[in-house]
């Protein structure tokens, strides 16, 4: 790996990405592959990823290619990315929608990157905040199954704790 995730969400070393456009119809102006690469090149800049130059260039498009009839595995360019794990870091897309349209496909595609331990960033997340799946550390308790939970049941920090203000 040739990035680490730093404190703070500071990335302290650069992450190789790999940039992901789709698009259901080619003439579909308002997810047009340069708002998708624009939004990621943001995300990217802002978390340490590098998608490469030139001849170097990572980046998958899947152009006229629908997530609701194609899974993830079963797309052309990304496809062939999630079957060579090891030249990269983090997969980058603009939004939710431009990776999957079922909760199965999203639940293969967190399997794949907790097996490869990567990263799933979506530059535009629900209500336009950035959303960051990482699965590079293991030993992360967001990860692990809880004590005495169901197997696949995963713990996690977040939450909300109602409290009785006193005034």
């Amino acid at each position: 790996m040739h990035g680490t995730y730093g404190t703070a969400g500071v990335a302290s070393e650069t992450l190789r990405g790999v940039r992901r456009v789709r698009l259901s119809v080619r003439t579909d102006e308002t997810t047009s592959p340069e708002r998708q690469r624009e939004a990621d090149d943001i995300a990217a800049a802002a978390l340490g990823i590098d998608f490469g130059e030139g001849e170097a260039l990572r980046e998958a498009v899947d152009l006229d290619v629908s997530a609701s009839e194609v899974g993830p595995f079963d797309r052309p360019q990304l496809g062939m990315c999630l079957k060579q794990p090891d030249t990269f870091d983090v997969l980058v897309w603009w939004r939710f929608d431009r990776a999957i349209r079922s909760m199965g496909d999203m639940h293969e595609l967190a399997k794949w990157a907790k097996e490869h331990r990567k990263m799933l960033v979506f530059a535009e997340g629900i209500g336009g905040g950035r959303l960051v799946f990482d699965f590079r550390n293991p030993m992360d308790p967001t990860s692990v199954p809880s004590r005495g939970g169901r197997p696949g049941v995963v713990r996690t920090p977040i939450g909300f704790r109602y409290l009785r203000l006193r005034v």
